[in-house]
């Protein structure tokens, strides 16, 4: 009898075991869900040069000229195209450039131009069609008394970007 309540007590031991394993096996849970992964890619931006700047006619000593940005017909003008309603950002030349006549190896051979300007200035939007124009504006030098005559000229680059 002894050997009987033994093994009862096991199966017991046993039964209980498997219910509390059965048990906690029924308790753990998981879900899953799913996202997308979006990306919208805009069209490139474009800059083309409709205008150069001009600083007209200027004698020797004739003082420092400042073309602004916001108006007249001086400015250098540039058309902007890309994605419709998108706001850019705009970087002029971080230092002046120098036009030059001849080889432009002495300073009566060249004048400096700075203090840069845009319109718009700093940033701009482009129109639901996805156009802007940008102008820029600088100041030339004043013109030495020992100015060498002739037509001068300077490269200076915009830059327009998302």
């Amino acid at each position: 009898m002894k050997n009987v309540r033994s093994i009862a007590q096991k199966v017991s031991i046993f039964t209980v075991l498997s219910l509390c394993l059965s048990q906690s096996a029924l308790a753990t849970s998981s879900a899953s869900a799913n996202a997308n992964a979006t990306a919208v890619i805009t069209g490139s931006i474009t800059l083309t040069k409709t205008a150069d700047l001009q600083f007209g006619t200027a004698a020797p000593s004739d003082i420092a000229l400042t073309v602004p940005a916001t108006s007249g017909t001086a400015r250098a003008s540039f058309g902007v195209t890309g994605a419709a309603s998108t706001a850019y950002t705009i970087t002029l030349p971080a230092s002046s450039i120098n036009m030059t006549t001849g080889a432009g190896a002495t300073a009566d051979e060249q004048i400096v131009v700075d203090t840069w300007t845009s319109s718009p200035s700093a940033t701009g939007t482009l129109s639901a069609g996805g156009t802007d124009t940008l102008y820029v504006g600088a100041t030339r030098a004043a013109i030495r008394a020992t100015q060498t005559s002739g037509a001068y000229s300077g490269v200076f680059t915009v830059t327009v970007a998302y």
